[in-house]
This record gives structure tokens, C-alpha cells and sequence, in this order.
């Protein structure tokens, strides 16, 4: 059962990597730090809106975005910095125990990287597609694809900026 969710996590991604591959030129790229917690869910749920079997992802009644739950096994945490920009993007799963969290997943992971860093959409299919934990450094972002042995895995987004000023720390 969960290899073929996950199979649906991948064709998910492959399409979307098309869409995101047409519609986002070079130099139109989206910078993370350009939008805000609700500019995602918003886009998000857009998406959502044009398919089937995908969860919509609730808004929450305060301004807090650090932890949106979604079902029990899908989260999201949107953090901003105090300009009100995203700072950060974590979408973690935690098991995969039917059809629509393993879509959804895949769905909001697909939508972010095509997104945001559209030019990682191949390896990060593949790397989706073999289990295997990767990052990458790409539109000023930098992307981790974290899997863990239980089976849950989780997809981050930070500003290279802020990165750097981490290590530097």
C-alpha cells in the first residue's frame, strides 16, 4: 500500500514538474523571502482547488504559521521574520497511512519545489523516488529532502542568507 502511494507522490511530482518547468522562466523565479506564511497556503490551496484527493491546508485563526497541522500525519510550519516575510518552510510527514496523505505530501512538495526551485524538480523526484536524503542550494534557497528509517520524511526551505548566518554563528 505505501509503495503505491508513494508511486502517486512521484507521477505527482513528474506532472507538476512540467507545470512548473512551463510557467516559471529564469527570470521570474519566486524568492522565498519575497513572500509571507499566508502568500504559501494561499498558493497551496490554489492548487489544491484544481485536483482531487489532496487535503486543504487550514488557515490558521491567529497569525501563528509554526505549526499547521493538516491530519495527524501531515504537518506544515511556515516561520516569518518580523517584517512578515517567510524565513523558513518545513512540510514533515510522519507516516504515509492512506492515499490522500501520501498524495497530499507529494502534491505540496511538488508545488513548493516547482515553486521555488524548479531547476531541482529531477533530482529531487529521484531522490523522492529512492528514499534518500539530499539538499541542494538553489535559488538563493537552500532545499533538504530528509528521510528517516521509521518512514517519515520531511522537505525545508530556508534562505541561503540566513543558512550562512547559522553556520557562521
Amino acid at each position: 500500500m505505501k509503495k503505491y502511494i508513494f508511486a502517486l507522490l512521484i507521477s505527482c511530482s513528474i506532472f507538476l514538474t512540467g507545470c512548473g518547468a512551463q510557467s516559471n522562466p529564469a527570470d521570474d523565479l519566486i524568492k522565498m523571502e519575497d513572500l509571507s506564511a499566508e502568500d504559501i497556503i494561499t498558493y497551496i490551496n490554489d492548487g489544491v482547488k484544481e485536483v482531487d484527493n489532496a487535503f486543504i491546508v487550514p488557515i490558521p485563526e491567529s497569525t501563528d504559521y509554526k505549526k499547521i497541522k493538516i491530519t495527524p500525519y501531515l504537518a506544515l510550519t511556515l516561520e516569518e521574520g518580523d517584517d512578515g516575510l517567510l524565513t523558513g518552510i518545513k512540510l514533515i510527514c510522519y507516516d504515509i497511512p492512506d492515499e490522500e496523505t501520501g498524495y497530499s505530501y507529494g502534491f505540496y512538495s511538488s508545488l513548493l519545489i516547482s515553486a521555488l526551485s524548479p531547476d531541482i524538480s529531477d533530482e529531487f523526484e529521484d531522490c523522492a523516488n529512492k528514499a534518500t536524503t539530499m539538499s541542494w542550494d538553489s535559488n538563493d534557497t537552500i532545499i533538504k529532502y530528509t528521510v528517516i528509517p521509521s518512514g517519515a520524511s520531511q522537505l525545508t526551505f530556508e534562505p541561503k542568507s540566513d543558512y550562512l548566518a547559522s553556520k557562521d554563528n
